[in-house]
């Protein structure tokens, strides 16, 4: 995971990568108006949204569970 993201397993952040990634947001987080993710370490977060996770990763908001 460090060597495609540049972050440690547990803090991987959905920007900040050395390179493109393909980026899926789970359909469910809609749910929330605030969502917190992780930023570069195991013990760091930002606040976002799912409007704006999908805006800065280019991902498709899809179903990821049953």
């Amino acid at each position: 995971m460090r060597r495609a993201t540049g972050q440690a397993i547990g803090g991987v952040a959905p920007v900040g990568h050395p390179q493109t990634l393909p980026a899926v947001v789970d359909a469910t987080l809609a749910d929330y108006p605030r969502l917190w993710a992780a930023a570069g370490t195991p013990h760091t977060v930002f606040p976002t949204s799912v409007d704006e996770l999908l805006r800065l990763t280019g991902g498709l908001l899809l179903p990821v569970g049953p």
